[in-house]
């Protein structure tokens, strides 16, 4: 005799994505310390196998939910995909984990992003952050002494063996050097460059049925670009060279603190630096500050990106919450160097220079040609397609919006918030592919940047900051 419907809706798996009764920090502490010390995989086909089985049990988890949905009340039905969110993001946080590289940035991208994940998958990606698994202190000891020659305890006067930040490309240890002074010593997980080139190497296989698209030559620069700026960020010597030229960039009545390196401790995968005090970022919202503590935070973080890119050409495209520091005397630790991006002379005319002419002129069309050259769009494709004009037309209003305001634009209003998350899942469904290379770091930057600002509920006055930091080069009319 054929089964009944409750006897299949009952035959279903309770959890496709294994046995998580609890989920509790302990539960991902347990975790963590297994993946410790298990090196990062390099090989493409056991990077694809690990995201390959992540997205089979994902989609069993939900199709499992969305069957069960048909026979269950709505109170039922909300607490199931509560479960299953949970249970979900548990899985990816543990794949992203192990794999870390290009796959955990990913995540902390996601992670930085409220309204666009489920508010689970969010809290538990945030650890991501501050929590990765590290690297073992055994795997850990081998790599410093290839790299310093000789074992950490002997280097420094002391060294603290267990991590007090480890992230998607490396982990950081406090120390103190012989002379006295104390510091964090970042250091890179071994083979984690050559995960960047496997798991870009292996999206584009994943990708090739757009081969035949006219959209494939600018997706596929897009990819170079994106390869090249997260190599980029495995080259320590290169991250020391701009932890010092924004050390320069800032003055001392800034209130923004950049530590100073320590050459003769570093190299190529290995950065010692000055240890800069401070609050995390969970930390200094657990101790509830107060609105105007939360606004003058709010504008030392505008004031970094914005005096990189505008006084020295670069664009700091990570603004994810663990760069920075909050510290008691009001001074903000800014801390991390790897994603930043310098433009060229042709980039810099048309992303800077005249993008701030087309968004601060009256002139609709004006805007619309700037729209054109950054889609790199014929005359005809733009007639062709004004839904994906539209689209670009709105995130420039978007994101220009808090400079066209007089006085503290509110970050923490969830409107402003949510209407960038809508212009992203717009951009998804029309496909928008073609774009300048630089682009695609530019909308990371600008939507990291306001997350980062909503989730400190920051009120900013942005068009002040930015008359001040542009009026040195003579733009302001």
């Amino acid at each position: 005799m054929a089964p009944n419907i409750a006897e299949l809706i009952a035959a279903l798996p309770e959890d496709t994505l294994d046995d998580v009764p609890q989920i509790s920090d302990d539960r991902l502490h347990a975790i963590f310390e297994q993946l410790s010390t298990r090196p990062v995989p390099v090989g493409s086909f056991q990077r694809l196998w690990a995201i390959g089985g992540l997205q089979a049990k994902l989609t069993f988890a939900y199709l499992a939910y969305y069957v069960r949905t048909w026979f269950h009340s709505s109170d039922n039905k909300e607490q199931q995909l509560i479960e299953t969110n949970l249970r979900a993001a548990f899985k990816t946080l543990q794949t992203m984990g192990y794999l870390r590289g290009a796959v955990m940035k990913v995540g902390q991208i996601l992670a930085a992003s409220p309204e666009i994940l489920p508010d689970q998958f969010a809290e538990l990606l945030e650890k991501l952050h501050f929590e990765a698994p590290p690297m073992h202190y055994s795997l850990l000891r081998e790599h410093v002494e290839n790299e310093l020659g000789d074992d950490p305890g002997e280097i420094f006067d002391d060294f603290e063996t267990e991590s007090f930040a480890a992230a998607s490309l490396g982990q950081v240890h406090r120390a103190r050097l012989r002379s006295g002074e104390s510091v964090a010593v970042k250091i890179q997980y071994p083979g984690i460059a050559r995960t960047i080139r496997t798991d870009i190497a292996n999206l584009r296989r994943l990708l090739f049925p757009l081969r035949i698209s006219k959209d494939w030559d600018s997706l596929n620069a897009q990819f170079g670009e994106a390869q090249a700026v997260l190599e980029s960020e495995t080259d320590y010597e290169q991250e020391s060279a701009s932890l010092k030229e924004a050390r320069a960039a800032f003055r001392e009545d800034d209130g923004i603190v950049v530590p100073r390196v320590y050459d003769q401790y570093s190299t190529r995968r290995i950065l010692t630096m000055e240890l800069v005090d401070g609050d995390d970022y969970k930390k200094f919202l657990a101790s509830n500050p107060s609105q105007e503590v939360r606004n003058r935070f709010g504008e030392l973080i505008l004031r970094t990106g914005m005096r990189l890119y505008f006084s020295h050409r670069l664009l700091y495209s990570d603004f994810h919450p663990g760069n920075f520091l909050f510290r008691e005397d009001g001074r903000l630790g800014f801390i991390d160097f790897g994603g930043l991006r310098r433009f060229n002379d042709e980039e810099w005319a048309l992303m800077a220079r005249d993008g701030y002419f087309a968004m601060t002129t009256s002139n609709r069309q004006d805007l619309l040609d700037y729209i054109q050259r950054s889609l790199m769009f014929s005359d005809q494709e733009m007639e062709a397609r004004p839904d994906v004009v539209g689209v670009v037309e709105e995130w420039a209003n978007y994101y220009w919006q808090p400079l066209r305001f007089d006085g503290r634009f509110d970050y923490g209003d969830p409107d402003y918030f949510r209407l960038g998350a809508s212009l992203w899942k717009k951009a998804a469904k029309l496909r928008v592919l073609r774009q300048r290379p630089v682009n695609i770091f530019a909308h990371r930057c600008n939507f990291e940047l306001c997350a980062l600002l909503y989730r400190l509920r920051a009120q900013v006055e942005c068009r002040r900051i930015y008359e001040e930091e542009i009026e040195a080069l003579g733009w302001l009319v």
